[in-house]
C-alpha cells in the first residue's frame, strides 16, 4: 500500500467540552510541519459547491512548527513479536476470538496464527482449524457485518470449532422492545 507524503487523524471524531483529543501526524519524508486548528463551517471540496469555509481556532491551539517523523500504517489488526513463542499446551489448546467479518477476498483470511496453527476463515466465510496440512471447516459461513465470537478448541486428537452470536436482536411484533440471545455452532471433528 502506497502511503501519502503527509498524514493526519485524530484518535476520535469529536469531543464535549472539557475533553481531549490527540492528533496523530505521519510524514515519509520527515522535516518539519506546521499545525494549525479551524473548526470546519463547511468542507465541501467542489467548486461548484459550498466551499471550503473554516474559522480560526487559534485561541485553543497556537500555530506551530512540528518535526515529522514517520509512523507506518499497517491495516488491521494484529501482533507481532520479535522472538518466537512457544505454546506448552497440556491436554488442550482453545483458540478465540470475537470478530466483524465485513469483507471476503476469495480465499482462506487467518483470524489468528502461530507457526502451522491457524484459526481463520475459508473463501466462503467458514470457521477453519488447520495444524499443518490437518484442517477441520465449519459448514456454516459466519454471517456478514455481525459480531461473532470464534473459538477452536484442540486435543490430541480433536478439534471443536464454535461460532457464537453473542448480539442477536429481534423485535417481536414490530414494538421497539429488543431480546437479545445467543446461538451456537459446535463441530466435532477429527485431525487427520
Amino acid at each position: 500500500m502506497k502511503e501519502v507524503l503527509l498524514t493526519g487523524y485524530t484518535d476520535r471524531l469529536s469531543a464535549r467540552a472539557g475533553e481531549e483529543i490527540a492528533f496523530k501526524v505521519s510524514s515519509t519524508v520527515g522535516g518539519r510541519y506546521r499545525a494549525r486548528l479551524a473548526r470546519s463551517i463547511c468542507a465541501d471540496p467542489n467548486p461548484a459547491g459550498m466551499g471550503i469555509t473554516e474559522e480560526d481556532a487559534s485561541a485553543w491551539f497556537a500555530p506551530r512548527d512540528l518535526p515529522a517523523r514517520h509512523q507506518p500504517f499497517f491495516p488491521g489488526s494484529y501482533g507481532h513479536t520479535e522472538g518466537t513463542i512457544t505454546l506448552p499446551a497440556r491436554e488442550s489448546l482453545m483458540l478465540s476470538a470475537t470478530i466483524l467479518p465485513t469483507h471476503l477476498n476469495g480465499r482462506d483470511q487467518a483470524v489468528l496464527a502461530c507457526g502451522p496453527l491457524v484459526l481463520g476463515l475459508d473463501a466462503a466465510g467458514c470457521l477453519f482449524v488447520a495444524v499443518g496440512n490437518a484442517r477441520v471447516t465449519a459448514r456454516v459461513p459466519l454471517p456478514p457485518h455481525r459480531w461473532t465470537r470464534i473459538e477452536a478448541e484442540l486435543k490430541a486428537d480433536s478439534a471443536r470449532l464454535t461460532q457464537t452470536l453473542p448480539h442477536v436482536w429481534s423485535t417481536q411484533e414490530g414494538q421497539n422492545s429488543s431480546t437479545a440471545r445467543s446461538r451456537r455452532r459446535p463441530l466435532q471433528a477429527g485431525m487427520a
